[in-house]
């Protein structure tokens, strides 16, 4: 299949991690938003007739991230 022969093949050569299609799919949806894409765009790329679908599954990684940095800082400094 397409992540046996192509995915992981492609990442050894790259020397990257193996992450699966799901995760790559998150995170890059997540990156889009956070560098501050427009929603629409965002649910575009990712096939999404409805923008309340991106927002509801993909900004979840994103909301309150200067918040939780704070507190990593506060916990481990």
């Amino acid at each position: 299949n397409f992540r046996d022969r192509v995915w992981h093949k492609i990442l050894k050569e790259l020397d990257l991690p193996p992450v699966s299609l799901h995760s790559a799919r998150h995170t890059f949806i997540s990156g889009l938003q956070t560098a501050g894409a427009e929603i629409g765009l965002a649910a575009q790329l990712a096939g999404h007739k409805n923008a309340n679908v991106t927002l509801g599954y993909y900004t979840q990684a994103t909301r309150k991230g200067d918040e939780m940095i704070a507190k990593l800082e506060q916990l481990y400094g």
